[in-house]
């Protein structure tokens, strides 16, 4: 310890060039800003009420010692003790002396009030200070100081071992506590020789570390004006009247003459539990040195209960209590003394927590024992921490008796272990085989699902988390698992796929029963809602034997219970063939009855959901049975009018899968390439491939008279405009037997939509039928068309003209000629006959 020092006084003199008052010298080391900061604190106004040339007894007696406390600007800590000397150097009263020690560094290693008339701090100049004629030589630092004799720590607690002055003390550190150590806290009274001990008392009450700040002074002419947080006074011959009340009815005043106090509110914990307790005091003051408190507030309650906590374990703390404690630890214990905390924190009272506290207080004690754990970073810590935690856990979930309340200690949880940094002490704590074990017990005298839920949830996501896999874990662990399945919790988000597969084999190899499967079932078309999950899940099941029996076995049921199975096998096997080993020697079977499905009822809408489900017409192809259904489909599919659009639908999915076609299904073969020539709006020769006039010979006449309907709009002007004609349009859509069905669609097809080119057609079309040997088809063929003719004159005009302009065959331009005079005339005959029969009437 060096302390600076620096006397004040009226000299002849000093560090200035005059007399006067002054600094008489000063140590090196003190810059000139605290120097003149240190002479105000050395500034000494005696009492106006004592006498103006007092004897050297009154002097002793009577004026008051300002011995104080304070910090100045620099951040150094000093003190400086002003007595009344009576005359100066000239003979002159009114003089005083002021010794001023500053620490060079650091803070007071004891309490400063014990230097109170210190024989090191000095009282006057001597003779030869006086006489000097030059400036002083600086002052020597001093390396130590003694402590004074009046102010002891066995009289200050003598002083208050009586009642009375236990009461006042209390009151003093309860204002001082309201006022958080500010300046003005307190301003005290009393007889001359007990004002330093009434100071003394409130500080040695209080940690040393807390006193730091808590400045003050045994005497001030005008305390109000100071800066001081003790302010102590006479009670007459100052600028202060501590019976005026109404002036000063904000202040703190105790008037210890006249046992007059002012009313102090607040009533903290701290001053009823510790004043006239020096010991528990000192007690204290070790335990806080592992605290950064430093400033004189409410916290000192919180200290308190963590202070009892650890030094009387068996003391009972409320559920504030330990808020309170953890805190004021969260906030101020020094880093290096977590240890030491985590060390003398009870376990017994740590494990009475939870039945006795609310989930908040218990969560926010046990995230600040991981936080301490982390810190530390010593096992001890962590497994305390861990033991905490799903301690509480369970009794919570036992108190619980609601799902509301379930699910709510189930988030109490979550808060905290998302926190948790180092996980694997829970992991090993919660997966233990006696946990486990022990835990089962437990939930099984508890007798509820929803807690079930939440620790087998929480066994699968500490078992992934991990990234242990099924095949590495305990018997104990597995069983507890199936044990408490269904779990009816979202496994995608807690495990992975082939961890969720390996978990439902184990579980079926000790199943067989029809409602076990359709628990199985169940779990996982619950859990395979993900696309990415469901592969690898379906993936693992199908690697495994097991895995493929169990899907065996459900498919087996699931499919001979369902009322229409071809909805069961594409809503479900949508979902699950997606390999289709599983099926093993049964494969074909089933599938086989699921084609007979298709055909039955409604094929168009079955074979538009088949090839809408790429895996399942994969697995069709894989076991050969998709050639056989397309080649049995064709045959009933007809061009049925108002199954077009379907048809299209159909055959557009189809097309997909066209290298698959064997050229005899004509029917299908002759629905893609149309659909395709419609959809590409122009001629394509693959249209008129042989197989395209094969085709057409399978139709049935109500089939013909169909595709004619469908496609005869699209088929002309694309034609028409590659080819300028038709002949080979007509020539592969023609059929003998159907000539008048074929002249019909026309004649339908004029009625509902304009045909561009239909004249050309016609015109193509007589010229084939002119040409064919005359039989009952081709004669019928040309009646129709004279009907047609006599209909639609202006057809008949527009194929006229078309033969005239075209050169062509003269045998068949004038079996034309022939041909329209006499649909002319029978048109005039049929005119006539109209106009007779109106006559009539």
């Amino acid at each position: 310890m060096k302390l600076l020092q620096l006397y004040y006084t009226s000299c002849q003199r000093g560090r200035s060039p005059g007399s006067g008052f002054q600094v008489y010298s000063a140590s090196e080391g003190l810059t000139e800003e605290e120097i003149l900061e240190i002479e105000r604190y050395g500034v000494y106004i005696p009492p106006t009420h004592l006498p103006g040339h007092p004897t050297e007894e009154e002097i002793k007696t009577k004026y008051p010692v300002a011995f104080s406390f304070f910090q100045l600007k620099s951040g150094r800590y000093g003190i400086c003790q002003s007595v009344y000397i009576g005359k100066d150097y000239s003979g002159r009263y009114g003089n005083y002396f002021s010794h001023a020690l500053i620490l060079e560094e650091g803070e007071w290693p004891f309490d400063p009030i014990l230097l109170y008339k210190s024989p090191d701090l000095r009282t006057s100049l001597t003779l030869a200070e006086q006489e000097i004629s030059y400036a002083p030589s600086p002052l020597p630092p001093l390396a130590s100081i003694q402590l004074g004799t009046e102010i002891t720590e066995e009289k200050v607690n003598k002083f208050i071992s009586n009642e009375r002055n236990k009461d006042v003390l209390t009151g003093m550190l309860n204002a001082l506590i309201e006022e958080k150590g500010a300046p003005g806290s307190l301003f005290i009274t009393a007889e001359p020789n007990e004002i330093p001990l009434w100071v003394a008392a409130v500080r040695l009450a209080l940690p040393l570390q807390l006193t730091q700040q808590l400045f003050f002074t045994t005497y001030s002419y005008d305390p109000e004006r100071e800066n001081f947080v003790i302010n102590a006074t006479l009670d007459e011959g100052v600028r202060f009247n501590f019976k005026d009340r109404g002036l000063y009815s904000q202040l703190n005043m105790f008037n210890m003459k006249e046992d007059s106090v002012s009313q102090i509110n607040s009533h903290f914990s701290y001053p009823n539990q510790m004043v006239g307790k020096p010991e528990l005091v000192k007690k204290f003051e070790v335990f806080l040195k592992d605290y950064k408190h430093s400033q004189v507030n409410g916290d000192l309650d919180k200290a308190l209960i963590l202070f009892t906590l650890q030094h009387s374990p068996s003391a009972m703390l409320s559920e504030s209590n330990w808020l309170d404690a953890i805190s004021y630890a969260r906030r101020y214990l020094q880093e290096d003394a977590f240890s030491k905390f985590m060390e003398k924190v009870p376990v017994d009272q740590l494990s009475d927590i939870p039945s006795r506290s609310n989930l908040e207080a218990v969560k926010e004690i046990a995230l600040f024992l991981f936080e301490t754990a982390n810190i530390t970073k010593l096992e001890a810590h962590h497994e305390k921490a861990t033991d905490f935690l799903i301690e509480a856990l369970d009794v919570k979930m036992t108190e619980a008796r609601d799902e509301t309340t379930i699910k709510s200690i189930e988030r109490f949880f979550e808060d905290i272990y998302k926190e948790i940094v180092e996980r694997q002490y829970v992991y090993n704590f919660f997966l233990s085989p006696e946990r486990l074990d022990l835990l089962r017990k437990q939930l099984q005298q508890m007798n509820d699902r929803e807690k079930e839920r939440v620790y087998h949830q929480k066994v699968i996501q500490f078992i992934t988390e991990t990234n242990t896999e099924w095949r590495d874990l305990h018997t104990s662990q597995k069983d507890f698992i199936i044990r408490y399945l269904p779990g009816e919790i979202q496994y995608n988000q807690i495990c992975t796929g082939s961890f969720f597969a390996q978990m439902i084999i184990y579980w079926g190899q000790r199943v067989t029963n029809h409602r076990s499967l359709d628990l199985i079932k169940k779990e996982i078309d619950t859990a395979t809602h993900q696309s990415m999950w469901e592969d690898e899940v379906f993936r693992t099941l199908e690697k495994d034997k097991e895995g493929r029996k169990l899907l065996f076995l459900i498919f087996t049921k699931e499919i001979e219970a369902a009322k229409v199975k071809t909805d069961y096998l594409n809503l479900y096997l949508k979902k699950i063939i997606k390999f289709n080993q599983f099926l093993g020697e049964h494969s074909k079977d089933i599938l086989s009855k699921y084609k007979d499905e298709v055909l039955i009822g409604k094929p168009f809408d079955e074979l538009i959901k088949l090839f809408s489900n790429k895996g399942l017409v994969h697995l069709l192809e894989q076991n050969g049975i998709l050639k056989s259904l397309m080649k049995e489909s064709d045959l009933i599919l007809p061009f049925h009018e108002g199954l077009q659009e379907k048809r299209e639908q159909l055959v557009t999915l189809n097309n997909k899968y066209l290298e698959l076609i064997d050229k005899d299904h004509k029917k299908l073969v002759l629905a893609i390439e149309t659909i395709d020539l419609k959809q590409k709006k122009k001629y394509d020769t693959d249209y008129l491939k042989s197989f395209v006039s094969a085709a057409m010979k399978e139709l049935d006449k109500r089939e013909y008279k169909d595709y004619l309907l469908w496609a005869l709009p699209d088929l002309m002007p694309a034609f028409y405009q590659d080819r300028k004609d038709f002949s080979d349009l007509v020539k592969k859509i023609d059929r003998v037997e159907f000539t008048p069905t074929l002249i019909e669609s026309l004649q339908k097809l004029k009625e509902t939509q304009k045909l561009k080119h239909s004249p050309n057609f016609f015109a193509e079309y007589f010229s084939l039928l002119n040409d064919r040997e005359a039989d009952e088809y081709s004669r019928s063929a040309k009646e129709e068309m004279k009907k047609y003719l006599i209909e639609n004159p202006n057809e008949g005009k527009k194929i006229d003209e078309i033969f005239k302009n075209v050169k062509g065959n003269p045998k068949v331009k004038k079996a034309w000629q022939s041909f329209y005079k006499e649909a002319q005339k029978e048109r005039g005959n049929a005119f006539m006959r109209s106009v007779k029969k109106l006559m009539g009437r």
